[in-house]
């Protein structure tokens, strides 16, 4: 026995909703800019003060160097051979020391993005807690993000001696009114208690996967469900 009109009609439309939205993916991103800190390269063992190209940060706090081997900080760069570091003087519950980065990609609908990085706490150091932030909009300025809506945000407890992922992710519908605002990203580190502590930051990435809209996941859905149906019928 043959499929009704009806049910032909619904698996030609869910066959349709998956050729377009379930293989679409969107547009290819920019990404972070020096997000493993390998630009400029410093000599081995060196150390550079200042300004990290890409990145906003505080004054005299920002800093990138070279060589795996770096014998005071017990780290190793989880990719290539620089990392990024803010110090810490006394304990900040506000959070001012940090870098950040508004990106060339604007958020896009039906969209998934995953913010990550690895925060790193030096063998020879007071303990930090790591902060990962995304925005919406805003500027990136001294190390923070000026306005913009903050859309995701997380502590990331640190080890000493070691590097630790963190990482937080935002879903963008394909109606939300955030479309087509710039992209800012924040890294900082609080102290856990008064005295000399630094945070360190290597290969920090924005991922971009595009998900469907709720009402053709249900569409595809009715239709495969037909499928099944038709072919007991047969």
């Amino acid at each position: 026995m043959t499929a009704p009109n009806s049910l032909k009609n619904l698996l030609l439309a869910a066959t349709a909703v998956a050729a377009t939205v379930v293989f679409t993916a969107p547009a290819a991103m920019a990404g972070v800019v020096n997000g493993s800190f390998e630009d400029p390269q410093n000599s081995p063992g060196g150390a550079t003060g200042g300004s990290l190209p890409g990145w906003t940060g505080d004054t005299g706090t920002s800093y990138y160097f070279g060589n795996t081997t770096q014998g005071d900080t017990g780290l190793v760069p989880v990719n290539g051979t620089q990392l990024a570091f803010v110090n810490n003087f006394t304990n900040n519950a506000a959070l001012t020391h940090g870098i950040s980065q508004t990106l060339t990609d604007t958020l896009v609908g039906n969209t998934l993005y995953t913010l990550s990085a690895y925060f790193g706490w030096r063998s020879d150091v007071s303990e930090s807690v790591g902060k990962l932030q995304l925005f919406a909009g805003g500027t990136a300025s001294g190390g923070g993000v000026v306005g913009g809506t903050l859309l995701a945000s997380t502590n990331v407890a640190l080890t000493q001696g070691n590097f630790v992922l963190g990482s937080v992710s935002f879903s963008v519908s394909s109606s939300d009114p955030l479309i087509g605002q710039a992209i800012s990203i924040r890294l900082g580190g609080t102290p856990v208690a008064d005295g000399f502590a630094q945070i360190n930051f290597d290969q920090v990435t924005l991922t971009a996967t595009a998900i469907p809209e709720p009402a053709s996941t249900a569409l595809l859905g009715a239709g495969l469900l037909g499928l099944g149906f038709a072919r007991r019928r047969r």
